[in-house]
């Protein structure tokens, strides 16, 4: 993952929704898909990692990172946090439980 904006969206939010979505309410459970193998020892239940756009090339996607580190990708709701992030809003995920590669997190507004 590499390519990542180093420019955090540093803009106010701009209300409750974006695009039909309660983007102050948008919390779920998930697991971070393709975890990157380096980063796995260094996650834990409770760690908690920042939910940023990462953007290659003209292609935007979810990631979670760890002390500004890509750690892997959120594809549930993926459309749904973009647009919440496009427009300001922030969020974090809360590591739930891990088995091995298998991290769960719960993805919530910061």
């Amino acid at each position: 993952m590499s390519g990542r904006d180093s420019t955090p969206n540093t803009h106010a939010p701009t209300g409750g929704t974006s695009g039909g979505v309660d983007c102050s309410q948008l919390s779920f459970n998930t697991y971070i898909s393709s975890p990157k193998p380096a980063a796995i020892p260094q996650i834990t239940p409770g760690t908690i990692l920042q939910i940023d756009i990462f953007r290659q090339g003209s292609t935007e996607t979810v990631a979670v990172f760890l002390a500004g580190t890509p750690v892997g990708g959120i594809v549930d709701h993926a459309a749904k946090l973009l647009r919440c992030l496009n427009n300001g809003f922030s969020f974090v995920a809360n590591v739930t439980s891990k088995n091995g590669a298998q991290i769960a997190i719960r993805v919530e507004p910061a």
